[in-house]
């Protein structure tokens, strides 16, 4: 198995350094890579035995991680694959060496893991709640100026390792003090808020 570990964590560490990872959705592979360090996780468990817990705590790691990238349904479908799995190698060990298996200490090890990867899911959800409330404009729901500024200090230091350039827009709405003095702020709000998400549509 440590072989095969290597690989895939060569195979990830090419992808991310190559760019390649840019052409999916998500370029961080979360999910992917929760999948796999499941597999690795779940193939310890299984010829743990009494040691069964550990590799249960390991999970934990990884699990945090997607916390901070994942949306709600594919956190949660992580958490669900990562209980089908951790059933199956109890199933698998009862089949193999049934006389080492306490069904009760396993089905309640498994009820823990459940319990703490949705911990984590609603722990996850809420911070990311947080953070997009902290990241973006309440009025139009676009990027605030601070998370601008972070944006393109990070596409500058992409550009500068040999990663692609990059282009800023700037643009100004003609007139919109007249606009709200003549028709009042919440018509400008309203304004503000169809512009943004025309432009946002087009993007």
């Amino acid at each position: 198995a440590l072989p095969i570990a290597i690989a895939f964590n060569a195979a990830f560490y090419g992808i991310l350094v190559s760019g390649a990872n840019l052409r999916f959705r998500d370029p961080s592979l979360t999910l992917l890579q929760l999948a796999v360090a499941t597999g690795f996780i779940m193939y310890g468990a299984y010829h743990a035995d009494e040691a069964r817990p550990v590799f249960l705590l390991l999970y934990t790691v990884p699990f945090l991680f997607g916390a901070f990238r994942l949306p709600l349904f594919q956190h949660l479908l992580a958490a669900a694959f990562a209980m089908a799995c951790h059933a199956l190698v109890i199933h698998m060990a009862m089949r193999a060496r049934p006389d080492t298996i306490n069904l009760t200490n396993e089905g309640l090890q498994w009820a823990t893991l459940a319990v703490v990867l949705l911990w984590i899911v609603a722990i996850g959800h809420s911070l990311q709640r947080i953070r997009r409330q902290a990241s973006t404009d309440q009025l139009t729901g676009v990027l605030n100026r601070h998370q601008i500024v972070a944006n393109l200090q990070r596409e500058q230091q992409r550009c500068n390792r040999g990663g692609p350039a990059f282009s800023v827009c700037f643009l100004d709405v003609d007139h919109l003090k007249a606009v709200n003095d003549r028709f009042g702020h919440g018509l400008g709000d309203q304004l503000l808020r169809r512009l943004a998400s025309e432009i946002a549509s087009h993007l």
